[in-house]
């Protein structure tokens, strides 16, 4: 990598960031302009200290060829990714699989204790399975992941006594079909127990919980429900409509969909049972865009979904609904980004979280998903991976970076 100036470095990102935020729709097509160097010392803003980052795979460019191929930072570039985005969390993960099978354990300490040290805090999953490999599973077994979810607090702490994470987040996506087999209340109560048993491990080291995360897919449909009630059937249908995509709002009344509410609503009524510290779900925007990329309904935005903001109506309404539900417990997402290339997008997406935080109700912690998808209208990273041990910032990352010093 290059060396420069601090002045000359300055003055570079000074005039990329001032682009890259004032693009217009028009460029989303070409935007590749990137900044190639960044700080190895976070300095994270006060703006800074309620988001967070998980990075992962992403093409070498903006604009994959077909002959590129998605790439992983080193864990010191994700480091260092991080504190040019002057985020204080990191989002880390760990499985059983991995850690029996793949011996990882002592790679995952050692990666813990870095991000500690450059003054990063931990948003952990802690995952029995590696779902995204085996295919759906069943919930693990409540004793089994109990013992697992121990093993780890434990190594971390026999390493220094200071190190745990902020949070443990129990597992990934809980009403993902993808990941498991959760088609019964009695698959819900598994899950339950797996929150029930963390809560009990982690209370007492003042480590917060959460569950893995509310997909858009099952939170839209539940505040559909909820609207029906609140402000009657035709206004509940205009807002599916208007941020749906076409197939799941033309199936609302189906068979499935209704079992899937039911279904919904129960593990709600279990979650406000439990004294867990946050809500948490999973958010990619504009959410019209991301559910045609769940439906594989093609491109969104040559049907009319607007690539440059946030999808009207759709985040606040089903943060209502949450907050009617829950009252007093607050709600965040580990896992939120964007689905189209676009920096004014990326923009768009921090105004609202920021609204919400200046309130102070709502989205203490935003994690960031940095990572490209494999396939059409899927997230889109704030990075290049041009190698494993090489980086560039995007101009979403330089809006991102931008917004996060304000």
């Amino acid at each position: 990598m290059k060396n420069f100036t601090l002045s000359f470095i300055c003055l570079t990102l000074g005039i990329l960031i001032i682009v890259s935020c004032t693009k217009t729709a028009n460029d989303n097509s070409n935007d590749s302009s990137e900044a190639s160097n960044y700080p190895d010392v976070a300095n994270i803003t006060s703006v800074g200290q309620h988001f967070g980052l998980l990075t992962t795979a992403a093409f070498p460019k903006p604009k994959p060829s077909a002959s590129d191929t998605l790439t992983y930072l080193t864990f010191e570039n994700k480091l260092r990714l991080a504190s040019y985005l002057q985020v204080k969390y990191l989002r880390m993960v760990i499985t059983h699989d991995a850690w029996v099978y793949a011996n990882a354990s002592k790679t995952f300490v050692d990666n813990f204790e870095a991000a500690y040290n450059a003054g990063f805090s931990i948003l952990l999953n802690v995952n029995y399975y590696s779902p995204a490999v085996r295919g759906p599973s069943s919930f693990a077994d409540a004793t089994a992941y109990g013992k697992f979810l121990k093993t780890i607090l434990d190594a971390l702490s026999a390493r220094n006594p200071s190190l745990k994470p902020e949070m443990v987040v129990v597992e990934n996506e809980e009403v993902n079909t993808k990941y498991f087999k959760i088609y019964s209340t009695s698959d819900a109560d598994r899950y339950i127990n797996l929150l029930k048993v963390a809560i009990g491990i982690c209370a007492p080291r003042s480590i917060k919980v959460t569950n893995g995360g509310l997909t858009s897919y099952i939170l839209t449909t539940l505040t559909w429900d909820w609207m029906q009630t609140k402000y009657g059937i035709d206004a509940a249908n205009n807002w599916a409509a208007n941020t749906m995509a076409p197939n799941l709002y033309n199936t609302l009344g189906s068979y499935e969909i209704q079992n899937y509410v039911l279904l919904g609503k129960y593990m709600i009524s279990k979650y406000q049972e439990l004294p867990l510290s946050y809500i948490n779900i999973h958010w990619y925007e504009p959410l019209k865009a991301s559910q045609y990329a769940v439906n594989h309904l093609g491109d969104p935005f040559a049907s009319g979904v607007d690539s440059t903001t946030t999808t009207a109506g759709a985040l606040d309404s089903c943060v209502s609904y949450l907050n009617a539900t829950f009252k007093t417990t607050s709600v965040i997402t580990n896992e939120t980004g964007q689905v189209s290339k676009s920096n004014r997008l990326t923009a768009s997406i921090l105004r609202k979280y920021l609204s919400y935080q200046s309130s102070g109700s709502n989205f203490p912690i935003v994690t960031w998903y940095d990572g490209d998808g494999d396939a059409s209208n899927n997230a889109r990273a704030l990075h290049n991976a041009v190698s494993s041990d090489s980086f560039n910032i995007r101009n979403t990352g330089l809006c991102f970076h931008n917004h996060l010093q304000q």
